[in-house]
């Protein structure tokens, strides 16, 4: 599902001549203070005050706004559908609201959102659910890290993600024919750790995944009429021909002069 922008309003806010009392908002409530100071009122009564600070509040978990006597305050508002489970989770958590302080980096990057979001609040395009699933990501990322989130440590995902990344590495620079060695250090790993993280993952060396890479692009390659069985011995890093063909035939079954007779 598209993230949606369902509400926007921002500026100077007297919350405490404008009290809101609390009640249940439909979708997400983020509401940043850019300058001054307010407090969430909460359904048991509580006031949460905050300086320069956001908060997120999931739907249904009631709440208002207040301000101190006499002080204005510069506020970003924006209702927004469900941010990624992560933070949904860290909410639920905290019994529906969180809340954090805002550097000043922080709100310069959320006040330049609001205002770049306001003609597509007005006018949605096709465009606008990209700035608004940017928000939503900047806002969560902001959250998490300002709450003291500690991301869990998914070993299997981790090793999955560090072997595509080499496999992807790899498709980049397979021309050169880079060694293990080489294709670990480029996506942050030791070779020994490389191999393990295959064998797990993959269930082959990288070796072996890397030479079917290889082949496979040697297939593509003895398609064109134009290249022959040594100009693409070459074009992989071959010593020369009858190394390749040895290679190639060990992998497919087949020599690569065949191959390339048939097209």
């Amino acid at each position: 599902m598209d993230p949606k922008l369902y509400y926007l309003n921002y500026g100077e806010r007297r919350y405490d001549t404008h009290r809101i009392e609390p009640y249940a908002r439909e979708h997400w409530e983020f509401q940043a203070v850019l300058r001054g100071r307010i407090g969430a009122l909460l359904e048991d009564g509580r006031i949460d005050w905050g300086e320069r600070a956001l908060w997120a509040f999931a739907p249904g978990c009631g709440h208002g706004w207040t301000g101190q006597p006499g002080r204005v305050a510069e506020v970003m508002v924006f209702h927004l559908s469900a941010p990624d489970h992560l933070l949904a989770g860290e909410v639920e958590r905290r019994g529906g609201m969180l809340r954090i302080g805002l550097p000043a980096a922080a709100r310069a990057w959320i006040k330049a959102q609001g205002e770049q979001l306001r003609g597509d609040y007005a006018n949605p395009n096709e465009c606008s659910f990209l700035k608004v699933s940017h928000l939503l990501t900047g806002l969560s990322l902001m959250l998490l890290s300002g709450s003291g989130y500690q991301p869990r440590l998914d070993v299997e995902q981790l090793g999955r993600e560090r072997v595509d990344r080499a496999l992807y590495w790899y498709r980049q620079n397979l021309e050169r024919n880079p060694a293990v060695e080489r294709v670990a250090g480029a996506v942050g790993v030791s070779a020994v750790h490389l191999r393990r993280l295959f064998a797990m993952v993959a269930g082959q060396s990288p070796k072996q995944a890397f030479q079917a890479i290889r082949m496979a692009h040697a297939r593509t390659l003895l398609r064109d009429p134009r290249l022959t069985v040594e100009a693409v011995a070459a074009r992989l890093d071959f010593a020369d021909a009858s190394s390749f063909a040895r290679a190639y035939r060990a992998h497919s079954g087949e020599s690569p002069r065949a191959r390339a007779d048939a097209g």
